[in-house]
């Protein structure tokens, strides 16, 4: 039986503590790597028993999700290696990280840390830890795309009925025509989602789905407005920063040149 928990009084677990990769082996499965720097995450949360048990949770649905106990704060089993057994190889995965009391009576969280993306590791031993998983769905009826939300992390999913002359991950990896038309809307979508949808819900700190710091760090744009700070005119300023980090992006994947050097006049038309 799955024991529920008790969420009061939770430790938040820093993202930056947390290694956790996936291995993907095509046809075979995810392979989970974990491992919590403890000896920090004790030395910030003095109050953690020893007995206390270390969960691993991965999931993307309520019907796909798996547990993986990873010992306990005083005997932990690091790192953690496993193949996961109910997911595909290349599901787009997300985590729960957890430190909960152990013995009788109501299982309480003591530490966490939720929605943790993992680092996608290929053959060579690179990490690449994905912005924007695409994942194939057979729900998008007679579109060939659609921006979806797994929590707060944005998904891109495509049409796996879609019967071109290439599949339709290549087309959204490789395609000049997507790149130049599409993915300045997909941009926009995403930060409209993260500034102003779920501006009183999201944690721009931890931000899980790395977007905040993409913009930050690699569009070199400064960090968008406070609703705390900017009552009155948040949501105008928003749309001034997202206006200004979409441009950003347009000229980072110099959608211009695109535009100059490729015939894109295929793209979207149904002659």
């Amino acid at each position: 039986m799955i024991r529920r928990f008790n969420y009061t009084g939770r430790h938040k677990i820093s993202r930056d503590h947390i290694e956790l990769m996936i291995h993907r082996v095509p046809e075979k499965g995810a392979l989970v790597e974990f491992s919590l720097a403890l000896d920090v995450v004790k030395e910030q949360f003095v109050d953690l028993p020893e007995d206390a048990l270390i969960l691993l949770e991965a999931y993307r649905t309520s019907e796909a999700w798996e547990r993986i106990y990873c010992g306990t704060v005083g005997s932990p089993l690091f790192p953690q290696k496993k193949l996961l057994e109910q997911f595909e190889w290349e599901d787009p995965i997300l985590f729960r990280v957890k430190i909960v009391s152990s013995g009788e009576g109501p299982t309480k969280i003591l530490a966490w840390n939720t929605q943790v993306k993992a680092d996608d590791v290929d053959v060579s031993g690179n990490k690449n830890r994905s912005l924007l998983p695409i994942v194939s769905s057979k729900e998008l009826g007679d579109r060939f795309w659609k921006l979806a939300w797994m929590d707060d992390v944005p998904e891109l999913h495509v049409n796996a009925l879609y019967e071109g002359s290439r599949p339709p991950k290549q087309i959204v990896l490789s395609d000049p025509g997507f790149h130049a038309f599409v993915y300045p809307q997909i941009v926009e979508s995403v930060f409209e989602g993260l500034l102003i949808t779920r501006r009183d819900e999201y944690d721009r700190d931890e931000d899980p789905c790395g977007w905040l710091q993409f913009a930050e760090k690699v569009l070199k744009v400064d960090a968008p407005p406070d609703p705390d700070n900017d009552r009155d005119n948040y949501e105008d300023h928003a749309k001034q920063w997202i206006d200004y980090a979409v441009d950003k992006f347009c000229s980072y994947r110099d959608i211009q040149h695109t535009f100059e050097t490729h015939d894109l006049t295929h793209f979207g038309n149904n002659d």
